[in-house]
């Protein structure tokens, strides 16, 4: 890349820098969640080690909750409990039997105006038809995928990237991609 004055390093040098100053404000402006490192309150409560077995985890998310914020959390629209690092979240949208587009987790329109609905579970599994619960789970691993639904078909009820634990909406989108629930067949 020439300049007008031939200073290519200077070029470069300014690009990058550029680049490195948007990807700092696209990381700032994301969203606090659960275990941030950035906030002193959050940095070392037992729920935030991630080497902790899961159990161990959980019962110290749960013991440092409300009896009122545990209450809110069991609604299709929980609401946020600031002061652990949990954002509010909607989680009527899973994918155990397709993507609905009737709930309140989940918008279409435009390019996607609804979506593949499959039986209840419970239908599906008296079918005993394994090659039918793999086909199930690749579809509904497609169209979380293809839509880019916040669905994530290995934990199919909480929104990965909005649920109470958090993820960045890339991460969610490369664990949906990367595992589908086709991998959890019986």
């Amino acid at each position: 890349m020439k300049t007008p004055n031939g200073n290519e390093p200077a070029c470069v040098a300014n690009v990058t820098l550029w680049v490195a100053y948007l990807s700092f404000c696209a990381v700032a402006s994301q969203p606090p969640f659960s275990c941030d490192p950035q906030d002193a309150t959050l940095r070392n409560p037992t729920f935030c080690k991630a080497s902790l077995h899961i159990a161990i985890r959980v019962r110290d998310l749960i013991g440092r909750m409300t009896l009122q914020e545990k209450i809110s959390l069991l609604i299709d629209n929980a609401a946020a409990v600031p002061r652990l690092g949990i954002r509010g979240y909607e989680w009527w949208s899973e994918e155990l039997h397709g993507v609905s587009d009737v709930s309140p987790g989940t918008k279409f329109g435009g390019q996607f105006p609804g979506t593949t609905s499959f039986p209840q579970v419970i239908a599906i599994a008296a079918s005993f038809n394994t090659s039918l619960w793999e086909e199930i789970g690749r579809v509904s691993a497609q169209l979380g995928t293809v839509t880019r639904l916040p669905v994530h078909p290995a934990s199919p009820v909480l929104l990965t990237k909005n649920g109470p634990l958090g993820a960045l909406d890339s991460l969610a989108r490369l664990n949906e991609a990367a595992m589908p629930s086709y991998l959890f067949k019986v």
